[in-house]
């Protein structure tokens, strides 16, 4: 069956990837993707650069598909109708069929009502598009896989999505007329039953937005844990410059910015191919049944490198980096406590870890996504996933096929690569 996509956050690191390989697929018979426009430079401009930029284009270099399959929509996520104009709004709402919904805000310590705008926001303005459109089969919705996670006695602070007790309209309410007693009063309440940054908090209330939405639609939530660098596609350690945890972390111990921290030592790194998150997303969108369904995109039980490996790593980097990331493992559970019931913009928490975390800028980023990728330990309900990957034959390559070693090696020497100019955005 041919599908009519309708793509958002092709900008970023999945969505670029996601792209490619949409191009290439004998399914898709169009796509419409939505870019924003900035004060410097326009929507059309900023596509054209990822095209041209972008390694994973390199097969349309002289190639029908981009001008075939491809259209640039001008938007916003965050106004009515996505800010689309009135003309191919018509032809959105009676060709597309499939709506992926990859935009986000991915920052770990951004303000609670700004991760609303975008995250939550944005999100109830393109199912409401959906609402629209004549044809919709399927919402297909970008999570991670953080929001719902198995709770074990020895950590009782993971979140769990079912517990969370939030009133969406309510919250709809207090986003619009701007109620920050309300808005505070839930950003507390998060907080205190495992949800540990905006970022999560923002999910979160995404999904619960999704579980209790009456739509003549299938609605699919894809659950990523960490994405990291491809292992086949377009190439073994394909990489962009991002600000995710493990990579925010990795440069900040190259370049010496971070030159202690604290782990636990059988923690296991989750790092999942960007490629295999990808061509997840395309298997589910080729399922003519399309119910409310989550698919985690994770290693699981496959991932089997712990942080000591992770350090060894770390510690192999080139003569001359300022760092020699000191690792403490003891001491994690009594630092995680503080990272998570303490407010990483508050006083009394750099000093208590000023003796093990040394920064030049905002040092609330670096402890967000160290106890985020070395303090804590997850596990995940991958089932569905497997089985239906295993179901469809010559699918590229499954999470078994995985190896967990090499891969690591190819994430790093990724990173290695890559400009740090990143630092100075944090």
């Amino acid at each position: 069956m041919s599908q009519v996509i309708f793509l958002t956050g092709a900008t970023g690191f999945l969505g670029q990837h996601l792209l490619s390989v949409l191009l290439k697929s004998d399914f898709v018979t169009r796509i419409y993707v939505l870019i924003r426009n900035t004060p410097k430079i326009t929507a059309i401009a900023r596509f054209k650069r990822l095209i041209q930029g972008s390694e994973c284009f390199s097969f349309l270099l002289n190639s029908r598909n981009l001008t075939d399959k491809c259209t640039v929509v001008p938007g916003c996520i965050k106004k009515k109708n996505l800010d689309i104009d009135v003309d191919t709004l018509v032809h959105i709402q009676q060709s597309v069929n499939v709506f992926i919904h990859c935009a986000a805000n991915t920052t770990f310590t951004g303000g609670f009502k700004h991760m609303l705008d975008i995250n939550v926001l944005g999100t109830m303005n393109c199912v409401h598009l959906c609402n629209k459109c004549t044809r919709m089969d399927l919402f297909l919705y970008v999570s991670t896989a953080y929001v719902d996670t198995y709770r074990q006695k020895r950590d009782p602070y993971l979140p769990v999505i079912s517990h969370l007790n939030v009133c969406i309209d309510a919250l709809h309410t207090a986003m619009i007329s701007h109620d920050h007693n309300y808005l505070n009063g839930v950003y507390k309440y998060l907080q205190s039953i495992g949800f540990q940054n905006t970022y999560l908090m923002s999910k979160a209330i995404c999904e619960k937005f999704l579980n209790t939405s009456f739509t003549q639609f299938g609605i699919t939530i894809i659950r990523p844990s960490m994405i990291g660098c491809s292992y086949k596609y377009p190439y073994s350690g394909w990489n962009v410059l991002q600000q995710s945890g493990p990579m925010l972390l990795t440069i900040a111990v190259q370049t010496g910015i971070l030159d202690t921290g604290v782990y636990t030592e059988d923690h296991i790194l989750d790092l999942v191919p960007v490629d295999y998150v990808s061509n997840l997303i395309c298997a589910v969108i080729q399922i003519p049944d399309h119910n409310t369904r989550i698919f985690y995109a994770v290693l699981g039980n496959y991932a089997i490198d712990t942080m000591s490996f992770y350090r060894s790593l770390i510690c192999s980097y080139p003569k001359g980096t300022r760092s020699q990331f000191r690792i403490y493992g003891k001491t994690a559970y009594t630092v995680r406590k503080i990272l998570l019931y303490d407010s990483f913009h508050s006083i009394p928490v750099f000093k208590i870890l000023e003796r093990c975390i040394r920064t030049r800028r905002k040092v609330s980023v670096l402890l967000a996504v160290s106890q985020w990728v070395l303090l804590t330990s997850y596990k995940f309900n991958d089932k569905n996933t497997i089985k239906l990957l295993d179901s469809i034959p010559g699918f590229p390559f499954l999470a078994k096929d995985i190896n967990h070693t090499q891969y690591l090696r190819y994430w790093f020497d990724s990173v290695r690569k890559l400009d740090t100019r990143i630092i100075s955005q944090i």
